[in-house]
């Protein structure tokens, strides 16, 4: 699948795009837009026209695409033209449906519930804290806070955000209380600024934590990439990633994200043989930062507090 010369020939990519396809009709049925479609006409989005990679059959060099483009060779026999992506808003009409899976529900609440995305920032737990409380007392929703916690000086929290339970496993989000509110807390370790030509086709990213001079799994992520990168428009244009791990299990140790060791690993496109980089660190920086890309990655740990939903 890394090379679209040759995508097509493997069966992961049917399954690939057939999920994909599914996915955003549950978003459409969920958001009422299985008839129409509002398009982003941002000028900077290169998706807008065909100038980067050239055209397709049947389209002319820099044409402007929008959703009644005709999308040759397909067509529609019934009234005999090319079929347009608006045709293909509602896949019903398609002669096909999907059943209920993931992230859909086959009852959906009469009256949705929705959560508040909040960010904040903070230099210490304590300071998080007491802005936390003003965003419970204001949310008209519950809401879910998020806020960088790299460099705080790693002391325990305040009592108001100590846990109040956790699972008898241990694998489940601790339970806080702030305020009248009750939250589940998580962890991530988000690490930015992966250069993706760092590595031929798709990769894999492993997280450890350092702990009396060994190391130790917190998780993996997979990264789908072309085998050659610099005749994709979209691959030039975004050629850093992001990851994220959950780490609510191993939080004490990874507290210091020094004690954090990130590992790609991939293929060596001639020999097939594992190769792998060890991510070198670069100083914590502001996760909000808007600047460009750093030369290393940095590392994160993003703390959240989502708030329980009421019974309706």
């Amino acid at each position: 699948m890394g090379a679209n010369e040759t995508a097509a020939f493997d069966p992961c990519f049917f399954l690939h795009h057939c999920n994909v396809d599914r996915m955003f009709w549950v978003w459409q049925k969920k958001n009422a837009a299985t008839e129409t479609i509002t398009l982003d006409t941002n000028p900077d989005d290169p998706g807008l026209s065909n100038s980067g990679q050239g055209p397709t059959p049947d389209q002319i060099p820099n044409q402007q695409l929008n959703f009644q483009t005709p999308l040759a060779p397909y067509t529609d026999a019934r009234n005999n033209r090319d079929l347009t992506s608006q045709d293909c808003f509602d896949v019903t009409k398609l002669g096909y449906d999907y059943s209920i899976g993931s992230f859909d529900q086959e009852v959906r609440p009469q009256v949705p519930q929705t959560h508040d995305y909040i960010d904040i920032e903070g230099r210490s737990w304590e300071d998080i804290s007491a802005k936390l409380r003003k965003v419970v007392d204001k949310a008209r929703n519950p809401a879910v806070v998020s806020f960088d916690s790299t460099a705080f000086e790693q002391a325990t929290p305040d009592t108001t955000i100590v846990p109040l339970q956790y699972s008898a496993q241990g694998g489940d989000s601790p339970i806080v209380q702030i305020g009248r509110g009750r939250f589940k807390l998580k962890t991530n370790l988000t690490v930015r600024n992966i250069q993706k030509d760092r590595m031929a086709g798709s990769f894999a990213v492993y997280a450890f934590y350092k702990k009396d001079g060994k190391l130790y799994y917190i998780g993996q992520r997979g990264v789908l990439s072309r085998w050659e990168r610099k005749n994709c428009k979209n691959c030039t244009k975004h050629p850093y990633t992001t990851v994220s791990f959950a780490v609510d299990r191993v939080v004490p140790y990874v507290s210091n994200i020094r004690n954090v060791v990130c590992y790609v690993v991939g293929h060596d496109p001639s020999t097939g043989k594992l190769i792998q980089h060890k991510l070198t660190q670069d100083k914590p920086v502001p996760y909000s930062a808007t600047s460009d890309p750093t030369p290393n990655p940095t590392f994160h740990l993003i703390t959240s507090y989502e708030q329980q939903l009421l019974q309706p």
